[in-house]
C-alpha cells in the first residue's frame, strides 16, 4: 500500500488525541502543498526556524514601489525595475531552488522556473504576476513529480492562484 501523508492544514488537536482520522493525500501532493507553504512563507515567520522562507517577500516594497515615497531607495539601484533586471530574476530563482533542495527531501533533480509579468488592464502598474514552476524526480519512486507544482500569484494586492 502507498504511503500517505497528512493534508495541510491538519488540526495538531485530532493529531494528538486520535479522535478523528485525518485526511491523507498522495506524496506527490504532499510535495505540492510543501512547495506551496515555503514559496508563500516570510523569512523569520516560523519560530522554529527564523531563518526558513523564500526571500522575495522581503524585497517586495522595493522592486514594485521603488520610485514611490516613502520607498524610494538610492543606494538598492539592482532592485529597480525588476521585471527588467535578469540578475534580480536569477537571484530569486536560485533561493527558490535552494530553499526547495533544503525543505523538500524527498525530491531530487529539482529545477525550478520563476519570472515576473506585467498585469495589462484597468489594474494598477504596480500589480506583477509571479510565475513559479518546480519540476523534480520523486527520490522514493525515481518517477518525476507530475503534473509540477506551478503557482501564479498576482502580487500586490495579493492573491494566490493555483495550477495543480
Amino acid at each position: 500500500m502507498a504511503q500517505r501523508y497528512l493534508q495541510i492544514p491538519f488540526s495538531f488537536e485530532k493529531l494528538i488525541n486520535k479522535k478523528k482520522s485525518l485526511k491523507r493525500s498522495k506524496i506527490e501532493d504532499s510535495i505540492r502543498q510543501n512547495i506551496q507553504f515555503l514559496v508563500l512563507s516570510h523569512i523569520g515567520d516560523l519560530s522554529y526556524d527564523k531563518a526558513m522562507g523564500f526571500e522575495m517577500w522581503d524585497y517586495d516594497k522595493l522592486v514594485f514601489y521603488h520610485e514611490k515615497e516613502p520607498y524610494f531607495v538610492t543606494d538598492k539601484p539592482e532592485l529597480k525595475g525588476l521585471l527588467e533586471n535578469q540578475q534580480a530574476k536569477k537571484n530569486f530563482n536560485n533561493n527558490l531552488r535552494v530553499l526547495i533542495k533544503k525543505h523538500e527531501l524527498r525530491l531530487q533533480n529539482i529545477q525550478t522556473e520563476f519570472n515576473f509579468e506585467k498585469i495589462h488592464g484597468n489594474l494598477s502598474v504596480y500589480q506583477r504576476f509571479i510565475n513559479i514552476k518546480v519540476e523534480g524526480i520523486l527520490k522514493s519512486t525515481g518517477l518525476p513529480l507530475s503534473p509540477p507544482f506551478n503557482l501564479k500569484i498576482i502580487f500586490t494586492p495579493f492573491n494566490v492562484i493555483t495550477n495543480h
